[in-house]
């Protein structure tokens, strides 16, 4: 690559010299890249104009080419309340008039539950570390006004230990050793720009971090793995607490007495309504995983309050809160245990409580679950049973759900929905209170029940619930079910039945809809052809096709432009605004005297203006073309626009007579032959020119790949040219860079001898 140097000796303009010289090559490359940008915007033009051919293809088209699309039926309902039913036919539908009465309409199966705000009951939780132990009871016990606080009132827990707290630096940063293996290695530390400044045993997370990270950088085989960190631990301090249960008493209560006390590494949590003493002191591993030191065993003695509270407790009469690691026998791995947990969960009580979805039905039904609850041999869990019947007489089924003691009553809804494969919608309404409950879907074969499982406590579980037609737990306040029904209409006298509102008649082509229906009206149904519908079909081809022949004739017939694509260097001269209306002049002539949309335009022309020849019911054979229907064209100007005679929605042609309308009131299956086999002759055409070639696409009746390729030759083009336009300024440059420096020379030279601008001469 040249050196190239500004005329700093000479004082020449270089850049701009260069530029100039190499002009004549630059309007080469410009001129190619023009005309890259126009076949760029006329395979867009192409590509759009493509779309919309094709829209009619496989649209309007389409469907005036279908012989069944003519055989279109209307039913027109009268009679009574008309509006209360509908009726479709289908093309298949038999011409007549029929009487129509509905007895009844297809409805789902309802189960509205009774509000459960009319019985009093007492909820029940698992105690929480806020619960006091005067109000907790063990889960299960009969008796709830023995609670565990009556027990502990007056007794004493001791809590005793070492208490460990990490070293921290000056800054207050936590400091850690490093070792490897399991084995104590030195930490190496650097400053900021990465340098090695030493090293140490102790030091804080990030410097332990910037060490691997630069042991890393400096070997690719480097193992992460074998390294593990531990917090430094002060010599720690001997600290005890002796707690005096009293009435309020709590778990929270006894955490702020070992906080105040100087425990930091041991606290006292419920999970799950079960007691738990955790240690959270520092320990550390071994590099295969297993435990090597242990900072931190606490003692908590006190037998009668720990066997109360359900801590198993050792011969020595005290609980040890140690760290432990054991070897899982499946995966080989270490699992840490860092908490003792009691063997009895506790609970609390509280009344008149309001359910939500949220809500535990076991806490509703306590007394329920505590009498009759089964016990599940997999999961331990209790549980209490109820039946599903989904259907009605023999083809009943049954299915036997169970209400688990930790089932929310949003997941009773989702069981219940489950176990029908989504027929019936269960929710609990937690503002009203109670169940409601819906089948999916309406007929007789879709009702459901909910009955007793004939289990233990099945029964009461359902009453309580509010989801029996028994009031014994409700109160005033009553379950309200509707059972799922048919639809029932009488046709010409005949009985017919749907499991939906939509009654099906296949063998007349008819669709009575009866959801709004008055039962016990009469009703007469007429079905004969819908010409409506075959002239709007008719109508709307004419439109689409109008629309694409304006814009074919519009962008075939342009004004010729000397609007050219624009250059970058030319747009940066310009505002965006001048761009646009540029680019719009530049863009209007892009297919202008195109010969292959000429072809398009020509052939589509032709095809409509065919003539074609049908058979009769007489036997003889007629020709016919669209302006046998009224179907015309307009000026030249219009370049082959077609108008319906009687056209309501085209001024110039509405006050003519409409034969279109007449004829499919006279001889529709003349219109649908005549109008079917042009539409086939145009659609045949246009599938044929949008064939593969070696030219086009499928599907494309422009030629695509040639255009592509054109546009791929101007890319080549311009790379070359460009190529020989850097290598003509390489070669400026390098011209003028040999000049500055012989002139760098000189003047060197001149002011060796001498030689200066102030020299007044010999």
């Amino acid at each position: 690559m040249s050196i190239r140097l500004s005329g700093m000796i000479s004082g020449l303009d270089t850049d701009a010299l260069v530029q100039g010289l190499s002009s004549a090559y630059q309007v080469k490359v410009d001129k190619v890249t023009k005309k890259k940008k126009k076949a760029e915007w006329q395979m867009e033009a192409w590509s759009t104009l493509n779309s919309k051919i094709y829209s009619l293809y496989t649209g309007t088209l389409s469907k005036i080419k279908t012989y069944g699309n003519y055989k279109t039926k209307k039913a027109s309902v009268s009679g009574g309340n008309n509006s209360s039913v509908s009726v479709k036919a289908s093309n298949t539908a038999v011409d007549g008039t029929y009487k129509v009465k509905v007895n009844s309409t297809a409805s789902s199966a309802f189960i509205t539950g009774a509000s459960l705000s009319s019985q009093k009951y007492t909820a029940s939780y698992s105690a929480s570390n806020a619960t006091t132990f005067n109000e907790m009871y063990e889960t299960g016990a009969a008796d709830k006004s023995n609670t565990v606080g009556n027990t502990l009132n007056g007794k004493t827990l001791t809590f005793s230990g070492m208490q460990y707290n990490q070293v921290k630096n000056a800054d207050g940063e936590g400091l850690y050793t490093l070792t490897q293996n399991g084995v104590n290695t030195a930490i190496k530390l650097y400053d900021a720009d990465g340098n090695e400044t030493g090293e140490t045993q102790e030091a804080t997370m990030a410097q332990i971090n910037e060490y691997l990270n630069q042991m890393a950088k400096a070997s690719p085989d480097f193992d992460r793995s074998q390294y593990s960190a531990n917090e430094v631990l002060d010599a720690g301090t001997a600290v005890q607490l002796q707690y005096t249960f009293t009435d309020s008493s709590s778990v929270a209560d006894i955490n702020t007495e070992l906080k105040n006390a100087g425990f930091t590494g041991l606290t006292v949590s419920m999970k799950d309504g079960a007691l738990q003493f955790n240690n959270t002191a520092g320990y550390t591993m071994n590099a295969d995983g297993s435990l090597k030191d242990s900072y931190g065993t606490y003692q908590v003695t006190g037998d009668d309050a720990l066997q109360a509270l359900g801590m198993k407790t050792d011969v020595s009469g005290k609980v040890d809160v140690a760290v432990s690691a054991t070897q899982n026998d499946s995966d080989g791995k270490y699992v840490y245990n860092t908490s003792v947990t009691a063997e009895k969960s506790f609970r609390y009580q509280v009344a008149d409580t309001s359910l939500s979805g949220k809500s535990t039905i076991s806490e509703f039904l306590a007394d329920t679950f505590d009498n009759n609850a089964q016990v599940d041999s997999e999961n331990g869990k209790r549980y209490l049973e109820y039946n599903l019947v989904m259907g009605t007489g023999s083809s009943a089924k049954t299915t036997t759900l169970k209400i688990y003691e930790d089932q929310t009553m949003d997941q009773f809804c989702s069981a219940i929905k489950d176990a029908s494969g989504g027929a019936v919608n269960a929710s609990f309404d937690a503002t009203n209170q109670r169940f409601f409950l819906t089948s999916s879907k309406t007929g007789a074969e879709n009702n459901f029940t909910l009955e007793s499982a004939g289990s233990n406590g099945s029964l009461e579980a359902l009453q309580k619930l509010g989801l029996t037609e028994n009031s014994l737990y409700t109160g005033n306040a009553v379950m309200s079910r509707k059972t799922a029904t048919d639809a029932e209409i009488e046709l010409n006298g005949a009985v017919l039945t749907s499991s939906t509102n939509d009654v099906k008649v296949s063998s007349l082509g008819l669709t009575i809809t009866t959801e709004a229906a008055d039962p016990g009206e009469e009703l007469t149904v007429t079905v004969a052809n819908d010409t409506d519908a075959v002239y709007d079909m008719i109508k709307e081809f004419i439109k689409e096709y109008n629309n694409l022949v304006a814009d074919m004739s519009e962008q075939y017939y342009a004004d010729a432009t000397t609007y050219e694509p624009l250059t970058d260097e030319e747009e940066a001269e310009m505002t965006d605004s001048q761009i646009d209306k540029w680019e719009k002049k530049a863009k209007s002539a892009l297919l202008r005297r195109d010969s292959q949309l000429n072809n398009v335009m020509t052939n589509m022309r032709s095809e409509l203006a065919k003539s074609v020849t049908i058979t009769g019911e007489d036997g003889k054979e007629k020709r016919y073309s669209l302006s046998s229907f009224g179907v015309c064209t307009g000026n030249w100007d219009e370049y082959g626009l077609l108008h319906i005679n009687g056209d309501a929605d085209d001024p110039e042609y509405a006050a003519k007579t409409n034969k279109l309308k007449e004829a499919l009131g006279e001889d529709p299956d003349a219109v649908m032959n005549v109008f079917a086999q042009i539409g086939t002759n145009l659609y045949n055409r246009l599938g044929k020119m949008m064939g593969t070639s070696k030219l086009s696409s499928t599907q494309t009746i422009y030629n695509d790949k040639s255009m592509k390729s054109q546009i791929s030759d101007y890319d080549d083009e311009i790379s070359t040219l460009q190529e020989k336009l850097k290598t003509l300024q390489d070669k400026y440059y390098k011209q003028f860079s040999n000049m500055e420096v012989a002139l760098s020379k000189l003047q060197s030279t001149a002011s060796s001898l001498g030689f200066n601008s102030t020299t007044s001469g010999y």
